[in-house]
């Protein structure tokens, strides 16, 4: 019986060191790399924006220019790359190829590193267009003839929706909109719809 209650002992000791061995070998290694919480973990580059005109009637009148003689080229560099919008009332007319939503969350309760993907998306908002093949493969429903139609026949004014938007009402009321983007001029932002 004394020979058992000292290798109980023994077993205790040697499993407290053990714990303090390797409880002091992770406080010695340096964490910085994943103490992230996972939002800084999954945060990406910025997107790149080119510059356009800073003056919305400038950059109208290239834009109007850029639909009417179909500018592929000219046009992805006057849309909103970053945080397109495509909110259709009509859900055939949503964006053929899905882009990564922009947004983010941030689930606490699990530990770093945990990398989460972008959502992906026929429409919405906070929408990336990564490359210009994407930007290519959704050219016919951002352009379509009825959008044309729209954007080379009528001026945009302002409203409340966005800077500027060419409206019309329809089974709701749609807009085409135009914002300032920081400092880098105008870009066309998307579609979005009121019921």
């Amino acid at each position: 019986m004394k020979w058992k209650l000292v290798y109980v002992l023994v077993a205790l000791m040697t499993f407290g060191l053990g714990v303090a061995v390797v409880s002091f070998t992770y406080s010695a290694i340096d964490h910085s790399s994943t103490d992230k919480i996972p939002g800084q973990a999954l945060s990406e580059p910025p997107c790149n924006n080119e510059e356009t005109a800073s003056q919305f009637p400038a950059f109208w009148h290239d834009f109007r220019d850029a639909v009417q003689r179909d500018d592929k080229i000219k046009l992805f560099s006057m849309i909103e790359k970053c945080n397109f919008g495509w909110e259709p009332f009509d859900p055939d007319s949503g964006l053929r190829y899905p882009l990564e939503a922009d947004y983010r969350y941030d689930p606490f309760p699990l530990e770093s590193p945990f990398h989460l993907e972008g959502a992906r998306s026929t429409w919405g908002g906070h929408l990336r267009f990564r490359t210009y093949e994407q930007f290519l493969a959704n050219y016919d429903v951002i352009f379509s003839e009825g959008f044309k139609t729209r954007l080379v026949d009528s001026d945009p004014t302002t409203s409340e929706e966005c800077r500027y938007a060419i409206s019309w009402e329809g089974e709701v009321l749609h807009h085409l909109c135009f914002e300032d983007n920081d400092g880098k001029g105008f870009k066309f932002t998307g579609l979005r719809f009121e019921p």
